[in-house]
């Protein structure tokens, strides 16, 4: 109960107080029908078109090739770049002798789905890059948070990466969600 109270004052609190501002339309990821007016940058719990000289945080690209379920290839100023997705892990196909996990084909699809050939919209956390050198970013397409999105299907985990962790509360309440309804990786 308590947990559920905090979560209606989270979202009254992202919902109520950007609502007092001018600014640009809004809306709430997964439910298109919710939107309020506000000039803050958007986050996990909105989905706003931020233009990127409103933040440096921000930049765009055309995906060009669905990897996996939280991975991407991105044209990005005519340099590709691989792009894999801040806070969720969908599960692996099949590589080095290792089989395919449960749900795997269905997170590259949905993702291909979601984001291929389309502009995306790309939002740095803290970290520029992991170990692979490829850029950590939350990945979005029009109103779509994506991250959000594979999490709310049941096709990606909601998975922490220290330092970046701006939307981690969000996508793991997603996942919770996810699991309740017995979705993707979460069905018996």
């Amino acid at each position: 109960m308590k947990q559920k109270i905090f979560w209606s004052v989270l979202l009254a609190v992202l919902l109520i107080i950007p609502a007092c501002q001018p600014g640009t339309s809004q809306t709430i990821p997964n439910t298109p029908s919710v939107s309020w007016q506000t000039d803050f940058e958007p986050s996990a719990a909105t989905s706003a078109t931020p233009s990127t000289e409103q933040n440096s945080a921000f930049e765009t690209g055309f995906v060009v090739r669905i990897i996996d379920g939280d991975t991407i290839e991105v044209n990005i100023d005519g340099r590709l770049r691989t792009v894999r997705y801040i806070g969720i892990d969908a599960p692996e196909l099949e590589r080095n002798n290792q089989p395919a996990e449960r749900f795997s084909r269905e997170a590259k699809e949905k993702n291909e789905e979601l984001v291929m050939g389309k502009r995306v919209r790309l939002e740095k956390d803290v970290s520029e890059t992991d170990r692979f050198n490829r850029l950590l970013r939350y990945v979005y397409v029009d109103d779509i948070f994506i991250n959000a999105e594979l999490v709310r299907n049941g096709l990606a985990a909601a998975v922490p990466y220290p330092p970046d962790i701006k939307y981690q509360a969000i996508l793991t309440d997603l996942a919770k969600q996810a699991k309740n309804q017995r979705l993707g990786i979460y069905a018996p």
